[in-house]
């Protein structure tokens, strides 16, 4: 297989989708990754957003990131107080995107993945409760034809023993019958 190039789009927020597109596409990579609201808010119909993909020779291969169906979201108070999170770019909408928002804009795009992320969760968060969130989402990703993935993150469960701990839990999770 060769080398792939994937440009992930919060490596320029303040890129809208047909930006991100263009600057990928002219850039040389072949995948890029896409914030649903890149693709839902502007009301995109996937015959634009698929012909605009076509064109730059790119494909979505994810879709980043889903927060809200992980337990320990931070308050309302706190995703309120942490606004740009140093972009310049408001992230406080990332925290009301609902797993359906994720399926819409994976019909959309054509999307092959969501990232799961405990992105300034509670980091006390127990680690079963996390596995089991992340087992049904992978689940019903599964159903949508797409994978889950999980992304680790400091400001949530970073370190190396939790990440496996919750991929063993996750794997037993979804191995198991049901």
């Amino acid at each position: 297989m060769d080398a792939e190039l994937e440009l992930c789009w919060g490596t320029v927020m303040q890129a809208g989708f047909a930006d991100l597109v263009d600057a990928a596409g002219a850039a040389g990579f072949q995948a890029i990754t896409v914030n649903p609201d890149q693709v839902l808010s502007p009301g995109f119909a996937a015959s634009e957003v698929r012909a605009r993909l076509a064109d730059a020779g790119l494909r979505v291969s994810n879709l980043d990131a889903l927060v809200s169906v992980l337990p320990g979201l931070p308050s309302a108070e706190f995703i309120e107080s942490y606004g740009t999170y140093g972009t310049g770019v408001d992230i406080r909408r990332g925290f009301e995107l609902t797993e359906d928002d994720f399926y819409r804009a994976a019909e959309l795009t054509g999307a092959e993945s969501i990232n799961l992320v405990h992105f300034l969760c509670d980091p006390a968060t127990p680690l079963e409760a996390i596995a089991d969130a992340a087992g049904g989402l992978a689940r019903r990703a599964s159903a949508h034809g797409l994978r889950a993935v999980f992304e680790f993150l400091p400001d949530g469960h970073g370190q190396i023993n939790e990440a496996w701990f919750i991929m063993n839990g996750l794997k037993y999770r979804l191995t198991r019958s049901t």
